[in-house]
């Protein structure tokens, strides 16, 4: 019997790697996005395409679809990407389950590790390494707090974003008072956090079964990112530290989660010591560096949730470097203050231990579909501020 899985979110590049993971397996993929131009959608793998409503303006509508899509298509697991899609899937799941399975946590974990304020707090009560970090309410909070604060550069983050979005470096007073105003207006609940120096972050994406047992877990750092002071990796490789690795997952293991994640770290170089960043919940966005490093997230998560759990995979490679060239390295290159730098590793675009989240020979139509996509998007302002102008 053909298996068959629905994909969110076709847009994502996160998508791309879903999909061919999927359809390597034999899985037949269908994939959804409110966009109708998107890279995933032309995949070899994909069967089918569907628009549908945007669940970030409208999620009511959006729900409607999908549950009439999962009683007609009888797919035997949903893949959410983003926070919308998995927020909706999460929040309906009893009623979607009854169609379809979903590889997702309760409402109320989900909340708790896409909520920074909530993560942060409960990091600082475990013991593991962070920036210090205040959580005012209001601007009469801040002002309380402001004597409280080491010296200037400080950063403004917002409790919930993704992908370094509305993330402010701020470098007095005068700057922190305005763009806590602005962004709380935008994002809602603002921290207030120290100021890390350093350009080393690390990652370590790790997948539990739905019995909360780690299945896989890895460690990557981003040799690359856009933006380029802390933004989405865009050309990175995994890397071995066993320290930081058992770190995250006792931090994960703690809330008791289920499916994909990911922690993200900052090596502060004054000490040489990993602090914690945020938790990602869901996907993420270089997914295919680990399937390419080893670790197959997607398969696994669908063997886990559909037949009860899959092997364990701790081990993976470190020799293959995964880029995204468009948008994110042709941004980092355009805004990059010191190019000479970049020579030559940043031209070696052929070489054998390289793979690129979209261009693949097998697979190519998605390539073209990007470029469409940039094409047809290119002064959008929605598309602009999601892609570009993150913070």
């Amino acid at each position: 019997m053909v298996m068959r899985a629905l994909v969110l979110e076709g847009i994502v590049r996160e998508c791309l790697a879903v999909v061919r993971s999927l359809g390597r397996q034999g899985v037949r993929v269908d994939v959804g996005d409110p966009h109708r131009i998107n890279p995933a959608r032309f995949s070899k793998y994909v069967s089918n395409f569907f628009l549908y409503p945007d669940p970030k303006e409208c999620p009511g509508e959006f729900y409607d679809w999908l549950l009439c899509q999962v009683k007609k298509k009888h797919y035997d697991m949903v893949f959410p990407l983003n926070d919308y899609t998995y927020e909706v899937c999460t929040r309906h799941q009893k009623a979607l389950m009854k169609f379809t399975k979903l590889g997702v946590n309760s409402l109320e974990k989900f909340d708790f590790a896409r909520d920074k304020s909530k993560t942060l707090k409960f990091a600082q009560e475990t013991g593991v390494p962070m920036p210090q970090t205040w959580f005012p309410r209001t601007l009469e909070e801040l002002k309380g707090i402001i004597d409280e604060l080491p010296v200037f550069p400080v950063l403004l983050k917002p409790a919930r974003s993704s992908g370094s979005r509305g993330v402010r470096i701020v470098k007095d007073e005068e700057d922190l008072f305005a763009n806590f105003s602005l962004l709380m207006k935008e994002f809602g609940d603002i921290l207030v956090q120290e100021y890390i120096p350093g350009t080393e972050i690390i990652d370590v994406p790790m997948i539990f079964n739905m019995q909360g047992q780690v299945r896989g877990a890895l460690v990557n750092n981003r040799i690359r990112m856009f933006p380029a002071n802390g933004g989405p990796n865009v050309a990175g490789h995994a890397i071995i530290n066993e320290d930081i690795r058992k770190a995250a997952i006792h931090l994960v293991e703690s809330i008791g989660w289920q499916g994909v994640g990911l922690v993200e770290f900052k090596i502060d170089e004054r000490s040489g010591q990993p602090k914690l960043m945020e938790i990602n919940p869901r996907f993420w966005g270089s997914t295919q560096l680990g399937i390419s490093a080893g670790i197959d997230w997607p398969w696994m998560l669908f063997k886990s949730v559909v037949h009860g759990d899959c092997k364990e995979v701790m081990s993976y490679r470190t020799d293959k470097l995964v880029r995204w060239l468009i948008p994110g390295e042709i941004m980092f290159f355009l805004t990059c203050k010191e190019k000479r730098k970049l020579w030559p590793d940043f031209f070696k675009f052929f070489d054998k231990n390289t793979e690129y989240y979209v261009f693949e020979p097998s697979d190519f139509l998605p390539s073209l579909g990007l470029l469409l996509t940039v094409a047809v998007n290119i002064f959008s302002p929605k598309m602009l501020k999601m892609f570009v102008f993150r913070n």
